[in-house]
């Protein structure tokens, strides 16, 4: 939904919200954008987690054996050595903790520049790949990016 907000199944099957503060490519939330986002989920009744956790593998730690929902933009830096100090060795070490954690990525197609992406254009890492699953562009498929969804929405 939000790029800051993810949805997580939790190893118990919980399906919830997790709003992180903290943004690895963006400025931090500040607490009324944090409260106006966690607001339009308690209208609807459903639960909201919020971290300050901008990275998949402390959210792994946090949440063991849960499904990240995802966008195919958010896999494709996830998998991107530059956010692991340009070191891809570094990049398969951490994400392979948190694969050790029993996390996985449920990953939804997303338009990036002009183009529809699914799991399936990125290239994932071989020790990483059962890690990764497709969430069917008939199932899951909005061509709006979560700017403009606060936009409408006045957040």
């Amino acid at each position: 939904m939000f790029r800051e907000m993810q949805d997580i199944i939790c190893g118990d099957g919980y399906p919830c919200f997790e709003i992180s503060a903290v943004n690895a490519d963006k400025p931090p939330l500040l607490l009324s954008q944090i409260k106006d986002r966690v607001n339009q989920f308690e209208k609807v009744g459903k639960t909201v987690i919020i971290s300050n956790q901008p990275y998949f593998y402390k959210k792994a730690e946090l949440f063991p054996g849960s499904a990240f929902v995802i966008g195919a933009d958010t896999a494709a830096r996830l998998v991107n050595p530059k956010y692991y100090g340009g070191d891809y060795g570094n990049m398969l070490e951490i994400l392979l903790g948190c694969k050790n954690t029993g996390c996985t990525f449920l990953v939804g197609g997303r338009n990036v520049d002009g183009v529809f992406k699914v799991l399936e254009d990125l290239e994932i890492p071989e020790e990483l790949k059962d890690m990764f699953i497709s969430i069917p562009m008939e199932k899951f498929r909005m061509d709006i990016s979560s700017t403009e969804i606060r936009k409408r929405q006045g957040i």
